[in-house]
């Protein structure tokens, strides 16, 4: 009988552990986490010139037309055959730095163009300029998984299967957050929503603690769902700013 108590006991313990074992993380060029961005092992050069990221990431294949707003004058560079893109903020008379990137998961060739719901190209094939030079998007998607605080994100994935992957490694969920500045309070919508998702608010968070009085650098990861799928991902270096303004 104590024999027969103690195999029960020992398959009881290796069916535990098959249950619990987690899939080890797929080798990535990206790791993204709120303190650490990297490429390939490299730094993402954030606050810096444009210059710097030409130096990881090679010559970029477009730049947009600047645009201004607040006495800040905004340029996007675009990596077309990766399918990345960075945001700069200056003027004439200040350096010019970089506080936003972008890694993109749809572009114009994407269903969800053609019904004219993509975020920065609403409307496009009713638009009577149909010159992909002149959208943000990359002529190619990015394709290979990412890896985001430990947990893997690739395109194709929802909000719901990004959170079932954080939860198979005891990550915070990510949830939607009011980034559209629309002035509407919108409070725990499902995660089929349409909008901008992250961990705005999460206890350990630190944008919750810069909230609660101490200010901490770190990079704002926010993944842009439309129509039920993940559209891109927007990291903003944070130091502090009301980021969702620019």
């Amino acid at each position: 009988m104590m024999k027969q108590i103690i195999i029960l006991l020992l398959l009881s313990s290796i069916l535990l552990q098959c249950q619990t074992k987690k899939e080890p993380m797929p080798a990535t060029d990206f790791y993204i986490s709120e303190q650490k961005i990297t490429y390939k092992g490299q730094d993402l050069p954030f606050g810096k010139p444009v210059e710097e990221w030409v130096k990881i990431f090679g010559k970029y294949d477009r730049v947009l037309p600047p645009l201004g707003k607040d006495g800040i004058v905004r340029r996007n560079y675009i990596w077309d055959s990766i399918g990345i893109m960075i945001e700069e903020h200056g003027s004439d008379k200040e350096v010019k730095s970089i506080p936003n990137f972008y890694i993109f998961f749809m572009n114009l060739e994407s269903p969800l163009a053609k019904e004219g719901v993509l975020d920065f190209a609403e409307g496009y094939y009713m638009n009577t300029d149909k010159d992909s030079k002149n959208y943000e998007y990359p002529f190619t998607i990015y394709k290979k998984p990412l890896n985001i605080e430990g947990a893997e994100v690739k395109n194709g994935m929802k909000i719901l299967d990004i959170n079932q992957e954080r939860k198979s490694r005891d990550l915070e969920p990510i949830s939607y957050i009011d980034a559209n500045m629309n002035g509407k309070v919108e409070e725990e919508p499902e995660e089929q929503a349409n909008g901008y998702f992250s961990n705005y608010g999460a206890k350990n968070n630190p944008q919750q603690q810069r909230r609660e009085g101490e200010k901490k650098n770190f990079y704002h990861i926010m993944f842009r769902q439309t129509s039920g799928e993940v559209e891109y991902i927007r990291i903003v270096q944070d130091k502090g700013q009301e980021y969702f303004k620019y």
